[in-house]
């Protein structure tokens, strides 16, 4: 999973997931990452194409509040089994004031 190190309280992010498909078969994914209380997250889909990487972008947005946060991949596939966590470590700093 790839986050950036340093979010902006209240401004949206994009949190890059790899999920790949080992089978052979195309495959139906959704990605998300589980976040604090207080985040909002807009969970992806994408089909994947037998024997495929891809990167699904899930878009976070973390409170105002400055604060520190572990953010957890979650990847699912209907009638599949998902092998693997990914987390990053990200910290929130508070909007610039003006």
């Amino acid at each position: 999973m790839l986050a950036p190190a340093l979010l902006t309280g209240g401004q949206g992010s994009t949190v890059t997931v790899e999920v790949a498909n080992r089978t052979g078969a195309p495959s139906r994914v959704t990605a998300s990452v589980r976040a604090p209380a207080g985040w909002q997250v807009h969970e992806t889909t994408q089909r994947i194409p037998a024997f495929s990487n891809a990167y699904l972008e899930v878009q976070v947005t973390p409170p105002l509040a400055p604060a520190q946060a572990s953010l957890s991949a979650i990847v699912t596939s209907p009638g599949r089994k998902v092998y693997g966590t990914e987390t990053a470590d990200v910290v929130i700093a508070p909007p610039a004031v003006s």
